[in-house]
């Protein structure tokens, strides 16, 4: 009988040592890349916007200051670091999909490890939003951008202004 009881209480104390082991650990790392968000061109804007708002249910997070000689640029949220960029349809930029934009912790080390690949990077420049970017060249045409937001940049506050 009492060999029943030791029994138990060895296991339930090796059950507690495995619990405390396992929550103790630190949580996982994000990866030093994520996806942040898809830049479509669009032939109409306010059409663009009622229907991502209304029907989506996206939040406009925020507008990027027109600058002469270029288009209109707006920023829906999907969710706390995702986004939909609307940019207006030009001549040289057909309403359809444009780009992907995947935020990096470190653009400096992004850019190096994806060179080091023999991948082509632009250099990292400071856009309209105040977030660093840089386009990668990738199989396909398909545009990509790195980017990494400072405490300034528009993505980075409406991340950070995203209810909780």
């Amino acid at each position: 009988m009492y060999w029943k009881v030791i029994a138990a209480f060895v296991a339930a104390v090796a059950g507690a040592i495995a619990v405390y082991e396992v929550t103790r650990l630190p949580p996982p790392e994000r990866p030093s890349i994520r996806l942040n968000h898809v830049g479509i061109s669009v032939a109409d804007m306010d059409q663009a916007i009622d229907f991502y708002t209304k029907k989506m249910g996206y939040r406009l997070a925020f507008a990027i200051p027109n600058a002469p000689g270029q288009p209109r640029a707006v920023y829906l949220q999907v969710n706390r670091e995702t986004f939909v960029e609307l940019l207006e349809a030009t001549p040289q930029r057909p309403p359809g999909f444009v780009h992907v934009g995947f935020e990096v912790d470190d653009m400096n080390a992004m850019s190096a490890r994806l060179r080091k690949a023999n991948v082509q990077v632009a250099q990292p420049r400071v856009g309209r939003t105040k977030a660093t970017v840089a386009e990668v060249e990738v199989p396909d045409g398909v545009n990509v951008e790195l980017l990494q937001f400072g405490p300034d940049s528009m993505q980075r506050k409406a991340i950070e202004s995203w209810p909780r």
